[in-house]
Order: C-alpha cells, then structure tokens, then sequence
C-alpha cells in the first residue's frame, strides 16, 4: 500500500473531495433531522421513562403488627379480621393484569387521547421465590412529559377502576383492598437516546464514493498518458512510453536483427 501515492491523489482532487465532504455532512445533517412547516425537528425521538410503585394492602395497617389477629402463624391460613398475606401477594397477581387492561383504558380516555405505553412489573423477594403486594407501572413515551403522565393517570385510572368494583358489588369497608401509591412518578429519565447510525453511514458512505470517484480519475488520466507516451504524473520528466524506450536502446548501440537466409 502507497500511503504517499493515495495522499497525492487526494490532494490532486482536493476540490473533488472538500464538494463530497460537504455534500456528506449536509446528508448526514438531513438524515438526522428533518425540514417542516414547524421548522427542524428530529427523525427519531428518545424515549423516557417513568415509574410509579402501588402497595397491596388493607385497612387496620397490619405491616405494624408482629402477629395478625385471625390469622394462624403455622399455616399462614386466615379466618378472622386480616387476611392471608398469601392472599394480598396474589391479588397483587391478578393486578397485574388488571392495570392495563380494556376497562382501564377507558377510565384513561375520559381524560383524553393516551400516549406511550406502559409495562406492569410485580415485586419479589431476592431469592425470586413468592410474590410480594406490591406492583411497579413503568410508563414509557417519546417525551418526559408525556411519560410522568402516562404513569400518573394509569395508576390513578387503575385505583379509580378497583374502588368502582368495590362499591358496585358492595364490599364492606373493612374488606376492602386498599391501594397505597409507595412511590409516586415525580420525574422521567432518557432509557433510549438517539441514534446516529444511519446519519454515520451516510457520511461514509458519500464520502467513500467521492474518494473513488478521485482515483477512478487518476486512473483514468495515467492511462491516457501511458497510450500518449506522456510521462506519468508520479515519473517526473522520464518517459517512459514504448517509443522512448526503443529509441534509447537504440542510441546506446545499433540493435542488428538476425537474417532468417544466414540461419540457414
């Protein structure tokens, strides 16, 4: 490989090559961002995230007590005033479905069209055996905004629809579930940013183009001095044609060519 034969083509074609350069950069500009009537916006968006957690529980706070009245210690069996925590660990379950499901949604859209997606997690132990009461929603969205309200109104429209049905078939109070927010969606932040990949493979791939285009010409141009017998543009002042070749062996001494009756 010739470094200093490639750099001297690049530099003969140096106009050719700064017109590619600039051509590769303002694609490269354009396939990241596009022209509107809103003026520059990007192609791709990033997506935030947002989280808000939901405990499982019921009234009479049983998280503070050492014992649960009615509930027995050995079996874990409730037939009193508390339930199983079991029973909560597996509500928190079926919940899982409940708050992304069709009812919800129209709970969602009273208060207008929804944006982004959510995903719907529940909490185990570190060993990951047994399920803990308690859900996360993660809500996803191509803005922050529009994710920190995505979780807001989907765990609000999941609490609204399970005090609905609470009410519709007249649970009494004290057996009601109740859901508690733990953690309340306060914040987004960027899980995906921005991808410059294909603004990249533009710029390469324009630019490579250009550099070819350069050496398509200088191959071009020397094989055009080589059948004109010109001197290269890397050989300086020797010619090096086949014309000049033979008249040179010839002034160094007479070239005599063999007689084909003396070979005989």
């Amino acid at each position: 490989m010739d470094l200093r034969l490639y750099g001297r083509v690049l530099w003969r074609y140096r106009v050719l090559i700064l017109v590619g350069w600039v051509i590769a950069c303002l694609a490269a500009f354009l396939a990241i961002v596009k022209i509107d009537g809103d003026g520059l916006t990007y192609r791709q968006s990033e997506t935030y995230s947002a989280q808000e957690d939901i405990y499982v529980t019921e009234r009479g706070f049983p998280e503070g007590r050492t014992t649960i009245p009615g509930v027995d210690d050995t079996s874990g069996e409730s037939s009193g005033e508390f339930a199983s925590p079991d029973r909560l660990g597996g509500l928190a379950t079926v919940y899982v479905e409940l708050v992304d499901s069709d009812a919800v949604h129209e709970l969602m859209l009273e208060d207008g069209p929804l944006a982004g997606e959510v995903i719907v997690d529940q909490f185990t132990f570190d060993s990951g055996r047994g399920a803990l009461p308690a859900l996360r929603i993660t809500a996803f969205a191509d803005s922050a905004a529009g994710a920190f309200e995505r979780a807001r109104r989907q765990s609000a429209a999941f609490r609204e629809y399970i005090a609905d049905q609470q009410e519709r078939v007249g649970i009494p109070e004290g057996q009601r579930v109740v859901l508690t927010v733990l953690r309340q969606a306060d914040s987004a932040e960027v899980v995906e940013g921005r991808s410059l990949t294909n603004a990249v493979v533009v710029f390469v791939g324009i630019l490579a183009v250009f550099v070819g285009l350069a050496f398509v010409l200088h191959n071009l141009r020397t094989g055009r001095r080589r059948r004109d017998g010109e001197p290269w543009p890397d050989q300086g002042d020797h010619d090096l044609s086949p014309d000049a070749i033979i008249g040179s062996s010839a002034s160094e001494g007479d070239v005599r060519v063999p007689d084909r009756r003396e070979e005989r």
